[in-house]
């Protein structure tokens, strides 16, 4: 897998971590109209090693964000609109924080979204 390089920065950060065809993504802080275009540029490096068959399972643990505004909820429904378009599209998981219960709500929609290969836990 080409690496990808973590966001760092104060509002909003990643750490992956890559093994044996599963992608883990920690998503902490705050995404926001701001910090969105971050996330887009991170996730279009994503989407190649899918494509390619490298990665075949991503995690999008949200414990640790505590904001994701419609300009971050969009930017995951593209992400999945591409990886649709694929033969063999993998399996995606949005790991929430059951104290933030907007979490559940704000990712009910993408999972509809990509419904054979999405859940929430």
């Amino acid at each position: 897998m080409t690496p990808v390089t973590d966001l760092e920065g104060q509002a909003f950060s990643t750490k992956s971590v890559y093994q044996a065809g599963t992608f883990s993504v920690s998503l902490i802080g705050c995404l926001d109209m701001e910090t969105t275009p971050r996330l887009r540029g991170f996730l279009t490096l994503v989407a190649p090693e899918v494509a390619a068959g490298t990665i075949n399972a991503v995690t999008f643990d949200a414990s640790q964000l505590y904001l994701m505004s419609s300009s971050a909820i969009s930017c995951f429904a593209n992400f999945l609109k591409e990886l649709k378009k694929l033969a063999r599209p993998c399996w995606i998981t949005f790991r929430t924080n059951p104290t933030h219960t907007w979490q559940r709500r704000a990712f009910e929609p993408l999972v509809r979204l990509a419904d054979k290969f999405a859940t929430i836990e």
